[in-house]
Formats: structure tokens, C-alpha cells, sequence
């Protein structure tokens, strides 16, 4: 698994918010630090140095204000 960064915010679609070390590739899978699938890259966006992500989240995830300040991660960072 590879650090991607760190859940700022929860978006009124459902949609989480997270600001990345690096900007990954659009689809990819994000991971919780459980290895359960939180959501998959659907925008990034913000500065070159440190990009902000979109994620949707998977119908069987419903995310919630505690998934805020959460460290996520990619399965593999060359994908």
C-alpha cells in the first residue's frame, strides 16, 4: 500500500474529499488503513504540489464525519 493522504472533508453528495501527497491516476481504488475500498478517484484538482482528490464512494460505503482526518491509501502507487 502506498500513503495518498488524508480525508478533509465530506461533501453534501457524499463525495469525500481528500488532499494527496500526489495526484494518482482517475478510477483508481482508495483504502482505508483496513484495506476496505472508500471510494475511487473520480476528479483532482488544486496545486501540481499537492493536489486535492474527489472520491465516490462505493454503494456498500456510506461514508460519515468520522471518516474525516483519515489516512488513505492506493493499493499500488504505479497503477
Amino acid at each position: 500500500m502506498h500513503y495518498l493522504g488524508q480525508v478533509r472533508g465530506l461533501g453534501y453528495d457524499g463525495k469525500l474529499l481528500v488532499k494527496c501527497e500526489f495526484a494518482p491516476k482517475l478510477e483508481l481504488e482508495v483504502l482505508d488503513n483496513s484495506m476496505r475500498v472508500i471510494g475511487i478517484v473520480n476528479r483532482i484538482f488544486g496545486p501540481v504540489e499537492s493536489p486535492y482528490i474527489s472520491l465516490k464512494p462505493p454503494k456498500e460505503f456510506k461514508p460519515s464525519l468520522d471518516v474525516v482526518g483519515k489516512s488513505v491509501y492506493l493499493k499500488n502507487k504505479g497503477n
